[in-house]
């Protein structure tokens, strides 16, 4: 999203997104309005085929999302936010949810939780039978100022007499405008930024720039699932340069730690079962 703050969204933006609200073909309906935005949709599985002998249809799902901005005003925002989905007839039923430490290295995961499955002809079937999402989202705007945050819980049943298992996740982050614009809401998003001034060095104009901070949790522990508890944080700085609406340079440094990581090197007695790490990663975006 080229109005994202940060390189990447937040860990568990990514990790439940990709579970049943990422890329779907399907139908949706939206109501927009200034102050109030829903929209609904029933969506199967996305461009790529995911079918397989044990799993012949297609995943499917319902999604949905409703924000309402009581407060919204040239430099003055108030936006609350609900959203949540559906899904079911994961292929195999077998289901990973993971994701990366806020940067994308190598397709490395810091945190990873996997469900195996089974689907035989004719046999009970084990593993994810389908999975719930609900999130909540916040955005304050006082100037060139704000803070915002955003929670997520996903919850997997499972066949038989298997518990549910549950995840959670959350973000916070503040964002500060050194050369005065403010961040502004337009049908329930954040809108793209246009400085007050374009970036011409021969009239003495420089854009605008931006100072963000972002703390960043996936909590994937479970004891029905696991004993081993698998958690990741991530603490985000960053600095955007926008030199026009279309054009802006991001900088990011990350922080990153995860228990029981598939990113700890062996030998786990001597390197232990936390994977910690830094991490400094910058992008040239152009949007038209």
């Amino acid at each position: 999203d080229p109005s994202n703050t940060f390189l990447e969204r937040s860990l568990g933006s990514n990790a439940f997104g990709a579970v049943g609200a990422e890329r779907r073909v399907g139908l949706s309906f939206a109501y927009q309005s200034d102050k109030l935005n829903a929209a609904f949709g029933l969506f199967g599985s996305g461009e790529a085929v995911v079918r397989n002998a044990t799993t012949p249809d297609e995943s499917y799902g319902v999604n949905g999302r409703i924000t309402w901005d009581p407060i919204l005003d040239t430099g003055k925002v108030v936006h609350v936010g609900v959203s949540g989905y559906h899904t079911t007839n994961f292929p195999g039923n077998a289901l990973t949810v993971s994701e990366r430490p806020n940067v994308r290295v190598d397709d490395g995961r810091i945190v990873s939780a996997a469900i195996a499955g089974t689907n035989p002809a004719g046999g009970v079937p084990t593993g994810a039978k389908d999975a719930n999402y609900v999130g909540a989202e916040a955005l304050f705007i006082r100037g060139p100022f704000s803070i915002q945050g955003e929670y997520g819980h996903l919850a997997i049943n499972r066949f038989g007499t298997a518990k549910t298992v549950s995840f959670d996740g959350f973000n916070v982050f503040g964002s500060w405008f050194l050369t005065g614009e403010a961040r502004s809401v337009k049908n329930g998003v954040v809108d793209k930024l246009k400085p007050f001034v374009n970036f011409d060095p021969a009239k003495g104009s420089w854009g605008a720039v931006e100072l963000a901070v972002r703390y960043d949790q996936l909590d994937l522990s479970d004891a029905d699932l696991s004993p081993l508890q698998r958690k990741a944080t991530a603490v985000t700085g960053g600095l955007n340069w926008y030199l026009n609406p279309n054009t802006r340079i991001l900088f990011n440094y990350i922080r990153f730690k995860g228990t029981n990581s598939p990113l700890v090197v062996a030998p786990v007695a001597v390197n232990g079962t936390t994977a910690k790490g830094d991490a400094f990663a910058t992008r040239l975006q152009f949007d038209f």
